[in-house]
């Protein structure tokens, strides 16, 4: 990788809405531990993952964006393997088994998944532009999304599913599929994933009845991923 490489590639106006962002979040976090000494690392320990993390961009801009291409499917089965350790193995915050502990450090799997899902949903409507015209198309998108949406169901973390839903669409709608065709699978995916929602709400409120349906909402959250990786094997 060549600095000519990263600078051909660079976003700069991405970069500078990406560094304004951080710095006013930072300094929210200042703004409100402000006079508490005991906290005050915690904005600066903020700013130190961010500095990290516009590292590893930079790195990824200078990569030829063509290996995502190639090595799509496993960054996205990669992706899933940590969705079902942090099933597994995860740490519970706030109601919700969200985070995989590596040595002294956590990190939230689901945002890795994220990154997974667009690569792969990028690579299938790549390689199949005219599908996303037809309904019939969108059944492999949908499986791709439905798989770790059940997953983080599982967890359970609501928020999460609805942001990966929210990706989804988005990209199907600037691939070109048809708006009725979305709103068909947006109520296929209320159907599918409205009950073991609610019922994740429910976990993470503690409300009286998280109890008597917590077997269910997991149970259905099963099937749901058996469902999607039956369809996916097959097609």
């Amino acid at each position: 990788m060549r600095l000519k490489d990263i600078s051909v590639r660079f976003d700069y106006y991405l970069f500078f809405a990406m560094v304004l962002l951080v710095a006013i979040g930072c300094l929210m976090i200042y703004s409100a531990m402000y006079g508490s000494p005991a906290k005050t690392p915690f904005y600066a320990r903020q700013g130190f993952y961010a500095l990290l993390g516009m590292a590893v961009i930079i790195v990824v801009m200078g990569i030829n964006y063509q290996l995502f291409n190639q090595y799509g499917k496993w960054i996205y089965l990669f992706s899933l393997l940590l969705l079902v350790l942090t099933l597994l193995f995860g740490k519970s915050a706030h109601g919700a088994r969200s985070w995989l502990p590596i040595g002294n450090l956590t990190f939230q799997t689901a945002e890795f998944a994220k990154l997974g899902l667009i690569i792969m949903l990028a690579q299938h409507l790549t390689n199949y532009p005219e599908a996303v015209k037809r309904i019939s198309g969108l059944i492999v998108p949908f499986l791709l999304v439905l798989v770790p949406v059940a997953l983080i169901v599982l967890q359970p973390d609501p928020g999460s599913a609805l942001v990966f839903l929210a990706i989804f669409l988005a990209m199907l709608y600037l691939a070109g599929a048809r708006v009725i065709y979305l709103v068909s699978f947006i109520s296929m995916g209320i159907l599918a994933l409205g009950i073991p929602l609610l019922l994740a709400l429910d976990s993470q409120n503690k409300t009286f009845f998280s109890r008597i349906f917590s077997n269910l909402g997991s149970t259905l959250g099963f099937i749901i991923v058996v469902i999607a990786v039956i369809g996916l094997v097959c097609y």
